[in-house]
């Protein structure tokens, strides 16, 4: 550990550099190696849960709307089934 440690010490970074300096001597790349694909993935899931709570939403609302229509649930069950076999062809 106290290897790691003096390794980091001995990296300094002025300041004054900019950051096209930075990118030129490669200093800048390990950042974008890592980070870039993070950031990826971390928006496909913040995008994922949007959607699956979208649809979960929408699924009960359309539930709401047919039972305030009147439907059994044996009906709503039935539109259902068929709904979901519909979308598995």
């Amino acid at each position: 550990m106290q290897d790691f440690l003096w390794l980091l010490a001995q990296a300094s970074v002025d300041p004054g550099t900019s950051w096209s300096n930075r990118i030129g001597t490669g200093e800048i790349i390990p950042i974008f190696v890592i980070g870039a694909p993070l950031v990826v993935v971390v928006l496909a899931l913040a995008f994922s849960l949007i959607n699956k709570l979208h649809r979960r939403n929408a699924e009960i609302a359309f539930k709401r709307e047919m039972l305030d229509r009147g439907l059994s649930v044996d009906e709503i069950e039935r539109m259902l089934a068929a709904k979901s076999n519909d979308a598995k062809k």
